[in-house]
Formats: structure tokens, C-alpha cells, sequence
């Protein structure tokens, strides 16, 4: 395989993973922020859905988002083995995350910085942009992080909704082991895989949790 080859497989990847986090999270923001000021049945219904990632089956959800992209009112948008067919399902797999990661992050965020925002005259959206995203989002880059690990290294959803033309690394890596059986090249391309995860998991020390530094500024003035 090139290096135009490599570097494809590669952007693929990193495509569907990106996807897959902007569109979770988007998703994820309403339930989130619904769950972050409301305790009812709704509630728990959406907390009950992380377990979904988990839990659910890959091959429940291909066969799923294969009949509902065969309905005729959906055959004439060609979804199905496309890009499109992949980030729908891993979407689906992934909000569920993306919803725990934000309501905690959301409920962590101190009450009284948010009433001296009101205070000053900011709406909810401006409260929301300058105020509690800049706080919560040290939790939520560990729900993107994770979104972003089950998409980079998903097989089952790629290979049945999406086909060969969108592998990615994983898939690749499947596919140079049983077609090839080249092991030295499977390696290589899981030791790229591995340290690319480790560097982005890296960045997550970057953004250190705002309760964690609210603790150790308190810790040390009683000292």
C-alpha cells in the first residue's frame, strides 16, 4: 500500500470519527441540557439510553439502519453505502454519550456564576456560549473522546453500511489479516492507530476539570 493509499486510509478514518462527534453532540445538546434541570420518568429514560453504546449489538443496528434505509420514502436519498449510512448509525450509537457527558457537565457547573451572569443581563444562549461551555468542557472533550474512539475504530457498521470504499483503519487492519495475512503491515497500522488515539487522549490534560481546581484553590487557602 502507498503512502497516497496510507494517508486515504487514514482521512477516512479521521473523517468518520470528526463526523461522528460534531453530529452527537449536536444532537445530544437538547436532551442534555432538558435532564441537566428536570428529574422525571423522561429523565431517566435518557440517562437509561448509555447503554446503548454498550450494550446494543452491532449487527441489530445494521440490520435496523438496513431496513429503514431500504423503506422506499428513504431508497431515493441512496443512503445506504455511503458515508452518510455510516455516521447515521454510529450517531446513533454515540449520542447516548454524548447526553451523559453533557448533563453532568452542565449540573457540575456552580449556580451562583450563572446568577451573577443573569445578573449582568446575559440571555440563556449567551450564558450557555460564555459561561457553561467554557466550564463543562473538560467533561464533555471526554464524551467527544470517547464518540471519537468508537467511530475511529468501529468495523461492523463500516463494513455493512458503508462497504469497503469507507474502510477504515480497523477494518483495514481486518482485511490485511485475512485476505493478505500480512502481519508486519497489520501491525504497523495498529501501532499508528494506538499512538494516534494516545496523543488525542493527551489533550484531555489540557483542559483540567473546573470542580478539581475549585478543590485544590480551596485546599490551599485552608492551609
Amino acid at each position: 500500500m502507498s503512502f497516497y493509499e496510507n494517508f486515504e486510509l487514514f482521512k477516512i478514518s479521521l473523517t468518520q470519527g470528526v463526523l461522528s462527534v460534531i453530529f452527537s453532540t449536536i444532537i445530544a445538546i437538547i436532551p442534555a441540557y432538558y435532564m441537566s434541570y428536570k428529574k422525571n420518568t423522561l429523565t431517566k429514560i435518557l440517562e437509561g439510553l448509555i447503554f446503548i453504546p454498550f450494550f446494543f449489538p452491532t449487527i441489530s443496528t445494521v440490520v435496523a439502519f438496513t431496513l429503514i434505509f431500504n423503506l422506499p420514502i428513504l431508497k431515493n436519498f441512496s443512503v445506504l453505502y455511503t458515508l452518510k449510512a455510516i455516521i447515521l448509525a454510529n450517531v446513533f450509537y454515540n449520542s447516548p454519550i454524548m447526553i451523559k457527558y453533557l448533563s453532568e457537565g452542565m449540573r457540575n457547573i456552580p449556580k451562583n456564576i450563572v446568577e451573577a451572569a443573569k445578573i449582568d443581563g446575559l440571555n440563556e444562549v449567551n450564558i450557555f456560549f460564555k459561561i457553561k461551555l467554557p466550564l463543562m468542557f473538560p467533561q464533555v472533550f471526554r464524551g467527544m473522546f470517547l464518540v471519537f474512539i468508537y467511530t475511529f475504530a468501529s468495523f461492523g457498521i463500516v463494513l455493512a453500511l458503508g462497504g469497503i470504499r469507507y474502510s477504515n483503519l480497523e477494518v483495514e487492519i481486518a482485511n490485511t489479516l485475512l485476505r493478505d495475512a500480512n502481519f508486519s503491515k497489520a501491525l504497523v497500522l495498529g501501532i499508528v492507530q494506538f499512538f494516534f488515539l494516545i496523543a488525542l487522549n493527551l489533550l484531555g490534560d489540557l483542559y483540567p476539570p473546573y470542580e478539581l481546581r475549585m478543590t485544590l484553590e480551596k485546599e490551599k487557602f485552608q492551609r
